[in-house]
């Protein structure tokens, strides 16, 4: 194969909070699902 373009690609520049992100997803993602299954703790994690 040939590479056609000159071989650029877009490199995003790295985030600057990425653990707080993780965390906060997860949380997220936690607090919903338990929620949905009416888990006190699920309101919690959504706050």
């Amino acid at each position: 194969m040939s590479q056609q373009g000159g071989g650029h690609y877009y490199v995003p520049a790295p985030s600057a909070w990425p653990i707080t992100g993780s965390l906060a997803l997860l949380f997220m993602g936690f607090g919903a699902a338990l929620s949905v299954n009416r888990i006190p703790l699920g309101y919690g994690l959504l706050a």
